[in-house]
């Protein structure tokens, strides 16, 4: 889960839940030139799916909880380390 955090994998596709279709494209320009006060949220088409489940939740926070013993291991180590002055 991480991994396709960091490779921008919700990002991408958040921004393409974001595009307006030819038909919102054509209203907002036909609302433009009848002068109407248009508000972008009319037009853009966005569905906020939420695609977690127990599986994806249980899966994440045993990738946290690694990531927090590798970072705490590595801290160790060199805490540890003597450096000759």
């Amino acid at each position: 889960m991480m991994l396709l955090g960091y490779m921008g994998y919700y990002q991408n596709r958040n921004e393409k839940a974001k595009i307006l279709t030819d038909k919102e494209i054509k209203e907002f320009e036909k609302d433009i030139n009848m002068g109407k006060n248009v508000d972008i949220k009319k037009y853009v088409l966005y569905e906020n799916k939420d695609y977690t489940n127990g599986l994806s939740n249980s899966i994440y926070k045993v990738s946290l909880k690694i990531e927090r013993t590798i970072d705490r291991t590595i801290k160790l180590i060199f805490d540890n380390i003597d450096l000759p002055n």
